[in-house]
């Protein structure tokens, strides 16, 4: 089955909370907000709410502090289980009797280097995305790119994995890396005649 995407440490994560009161949900919302992916992020939005609501960060322990409730849990949760999560506690809490709570990336990003149109670091906007959306992103492979010998850099646990992958495969969609996670660093090779032009420049 495929998974998606889950918060870990050193992610952001903005948290609407709504109602039918706005003075009691604004409480539960952080006041003031600054664009945190940077300019330098290709594809990211300005947050929620016209830029009104900050951004959350994991911990090393994997939780956040959130107002009134104190620490919760988020590493390895979805946004959705996230946002249940936030709901289950404030009601459980009588804070708020029916509160829709909203969970979206602030700053989940992949780089893209190489033999793509457009090199650079993009958001990651949704809960799943394939290394061909990552690729597409970017503009698609040059036509001097190597469709047979594309690398994904991903850490997990503080270890770095190389995986290296044939997008033309039938093995391909049943790679690890075929889901982009935050953080990975996708380097796509040039073929042979690119490297000898590059050869002869230099």
């Amino acid at each position: 089955s495929v998974k998606d995407i889950t918060f870990q440490p050193d992610d952001q994560l903005t948290i609407v909370v709504s109602c039918k009161e706005p003075e009691l949900a604004a409480l539960f919302n952080l006041g003031r907000a600054q664009n945190r992916l940077g300019n330098n992020v290709k594809g990211s939005s300005s947050m929620n709410n016209n830029g009104e609501i900050s951004a959350y960060t994991v911990d090393s322990e994997g939780n956040i502090d959130f107002p009134y409730l104190g620490a919760i849990q988020v590493a390895d949760k979805t946004k959705q289980q996230v946002a249940a999560d936030i709901k289950r506690r404030l009601v459980d809490s009588g804070q708020i009797s029916n509160p829709v709570v909203t969970v979206e990336f602030a700053n989940l990003s992949y780089s893209i280097l190489g033999e793509v149109k457009s090199a650079g670091r993009y958001a990651i906007t949704r809960n799943k995305m394939t290394l061909l959306d990552a690729i597409s992103e970017a503009g698609d492979l040059n036509i001097t790119g190597k469709r047979d010998s594309i690398f994904v850099i991903r850490e997990e646990g503080g270890v770095r994995t190389t995986y290296a992958v044939d997008i033309r495969s039938r093995e391909f969609f049943d790679s690890p890396v075929y889901y982009v996670k935050q953080n990975d660093v996708i380097y796509v090779r040039p073929n042979q005649m690119r490297a000898n032009q590059s050869t002869l420049n230099d």
